[in-house]
């Protein structure tokens, strides 16, 4: 299935309390690398676009901040989710982590993805993305914490995001050292 083809699936039941289905968003091709985050939140479902509302802020800052720290541009990248849809059971229901089935359901949106950005490195955010892309990738993905975690422990001034910017100067200066693929 063509990614475009993904707009109108209804393979689970994610699609019934969706806006918008959440394919990803890249900075541009050739990309380094492909992080790889847990679901949409209620930003992201409004807008289509992976990574706008809070953690999307905070990733974005981790990221400025480790090219400050270690000279090297940020190096072009991929962003999407494990499910392309805002994971939650109703309307009014508050949002949840996907379940399995629907992340299998989703795993053929992700692999397609994975081929056609053809990264240097999979960087998954949070545990229950590392979990589910065990064994998808070669080489396997490095995890790092969700930028969700670290809007819920105090953002910027958090010792998490500290973290999350140490992952990132290790990822930005190993993708740096790569030669260019053509």
């Amino acid at each position: 299935m063509r990614l475009a083809d993904w707009k109108e699936c209804k393979a689970c039941r994610l699609h019934l309390y969706r806006h918008k289905v959440v394919i990803g968003r890249g900075s541009s091709a050739p990309y380094a690398i492909l992080f790889v985050g847990l679901a949409p939140g209620k930003t992201e479902d409004l807008q289509g676009k992976p990574f706008v509302g809070p953690s999307g802020r905070i990733l974005a800052a981790a990221m400025g901040l480790a090219s400050r720290r270690t000279k090297i541009q940020v190096p072009a990248h991929y962003i999407t989710n494990l499910v392309a849809c805002i994971p939650r059971d109703g309307w009014q229901e508050p949002i949840r982590n996907p379940r399995s089935d629907e992340v299998f359901l989703c795993q053929p949106r992700l692999m397609e993805i994975y081929r056609q950005v053809d990264p240097q490195v999979v960087v998954t955010l949070g545990e229950v993305a590392a979990r589910e892309c065990r064994g998808l990738f070669a080489p396997p993905p490095v995890p790092l914490i969700h930028p969700a975690a670290i809007v819920r422990t105090g953002g910027v001034e958090s010792s998490h995001f500290l973290l999350l910017v140490r992952g990132l100067m290790t990822i930005f200066e190993a993708v740096g050292r790569e030669p260019c693929r053509e």
